[in-house]
């Protein structure tokens, strides 16, 4: 049954009929009725007004729903399974709103379980904070992106730095950045000295720590100024400075320099490591100009022996200019050797003791050469060195000197001086000052008389004679 735009003030009993609408009036079929104590009135023609309001039901108006709603507490709200009450958890299904959510001034958003910072929030879109921070509390940030953009609302000139600092509690924050004055990136230990990254060098970090092997990759290590120093144990061992290199240790170590040829198959002679002085010639050309060799002569275990090899350019070619060889335990020369001014020759002798030998020259006034004959034997010694080079004489003849120095071969005299060359007198003193010991198997004559003076002794060896004529 359809009723329709009519208003039934009453009730209406049907019995298996059906009410048509003639627009005007309701029309029952044949043996149909309608019982009730109201009326039907047609609401086309009709207004509320025509209608009796009760006193409970009130007609419905905005004014009257405004008024109500305005003036009635949320409290009062309910559906079929749940309270909804300004106290109550209310729960929903889906929530589909054109507007915004609004809030208190810290509003929270709290997946279940509820309570316990736990659960998952899904933005499934895009997300804008507008706020001036946001901060997250949680210890693990899991983030697709490969690349984070800072400072994106930058449209313009760059002028803020921009980068990632880290928390660190009672201790200074450090942070990483890129310094937008001087367009580089840089880091801070401190929270107050920033060092470059991406340059040449780093500049600020005076206790730089390694997490591995230092790889220079084909580069150079350089210092403007200063010194490169290497320590150990918080040592300092070994430093390069300007021009020099300096192995340095202090009381409880010492200074040293190991060259390591890990050679699997050692040979004898094997070149352990070179020592090279290089610079540039007058051609700008980098050159060698002197180099060490350090060798290994036998490799025999328990019988190694080593060299040292001293080698210049000369030319474009090396050169061997000494070589201290343990082989044969000599020390060899290769050019000739110039012991410049007041330089000597001191030897120590067979024992080591306060007591050297020194092999000096008078100051030559021209170059001199002195042969060493080809025979075994003793070089004599003078007390006064001769001032000039004694030439051979003749066979019978005997070495002379003038008292100052010039010794010269000539025949021998008896002493006696006259006027000609007769050997006739052989002279002799009269008296003995010092004391003498004829020579083994040495006879001795002397012309008398003979004073021995007092503390002079003259000793004469059994079998021997000293003949006083």
């Amino acid at each position: 049954m359809t009723i329709k735009p009519f208003l039934v003030d009453g009730n209406i009993v049907v019995n298996e009929a059906t009410i048509t609408n003639s627009g005007t009036s309701i029309v029952l079929p044949t043996n149909s009725h309608f019982s009730g104590g109201g009326n039907i009135f047609n609401i086309s023609t009709n207004t509320t007004d025509d209608i009796t309001q009760g006193t409970t039901n009130l007609y419905f108006t905005n004014t009257r729903f405004d008024a109500r709603i305005s003036a009635a507490s949320i409290t009062a709200l309910s559906d079929a399974d749940q309270t909804v009450q300004t106290t109550d958890n209310v729960t929903f299904n889906n929530i589909t709103s054109t507007g915004y959510l609004a809030g208190p001034a810290s509003f929270t958003i709290d997946p279940a379980a509820v309570g316990d910072n736990t659960g998952t929030v899904v933005i499934a879109g895009n997300l804008t904070v507008n706020g001036t921070t946001t901060t997250v509390n949680s210890n693990t940030v899991n983030i697709g992106d490969n690349i984070l953009v800072l400072n994106s609302d930058e449209t313009g000139t760059p002028s803020q730095d921009a980068g990632i600092e880290i928390e660190r509690g009672t201790s200074t924050n450090v942070s990483l950045r890129w310094n937008e004055t001087t367009d580089k990136w840089q880091f801070t230990n401190d929270g107050t000295t920033y060092n470059d990254l991406g340059t040449s060098d780093i500049v600020n970090d005076t206790t730089p720590q390694l997490g591995g092997n230092l790889d220079v990759n084909g580069k150079s290590i350089t210092a403007s100024s200063g010194t490169i120093d290497f320590e150990i144990n918080n040592h300092k061992s070994f430093f390069i400075g300007d021009s020099y290199i300096k192995i340095d240790a202090d009381n409880n170590y010492s200074a040293g320099l190991s060259f390591i040829r890990d050679k699997s198959t050692p040979a004898n002679g094997d070149v352990l490591a070179y020592i090279f002085a290089k610079g540039r010639d007058s051609g700008n050309q980098l050159q060698s100009f002197a180099r060490i060799d350090l060798n290994s002569e036998i490799v025999t275990a328990g019988a190694e022996r080593g060299a040292i090899v001293l080698r210049n350019v000369v030319g474009s070619t090396y050169q061997d200019f000494f070589k201290a060889d343990a082989n044969l335990m000599q020390n060899i020369l290769y050019k000739d050797i110039k012991a410049d001014t007041g330089v000597d020759l001191i030897f120590e002798g067979a024992t080591a003791n306060t007591y050297e030998t020194t092999l000096t020259v008078t100051d030559p006034t021209a170059d001199r050469t002195i042969t060493l004959p080809d025979a075994t034997g003793t070089v004599p010694v003078f007390a006064t060195a001769p001032t000039s080079a004694i030439t051979d004489g003749t066979a019978g003849q005997v070495l002379q000197t003038n008292g100052s120095g010039a010794l010269s071969f000539v025949d021998q005299s008896e002493g006696a001086v006259g006027g000609g060359t007769d050997k006739t007198f052989l002279e002799t003193d009269n008296s003995v000052n010092s004391n003498y010991t004829l020579s083994t198997n040495r006879n001795a004559m002397t012309t008398g008389p003979v004073t021995i003076n007092s503390g002079a002794t003259v000793t004469v060896p059994s079998g021997q004679r000293w003949v006083i004529l």
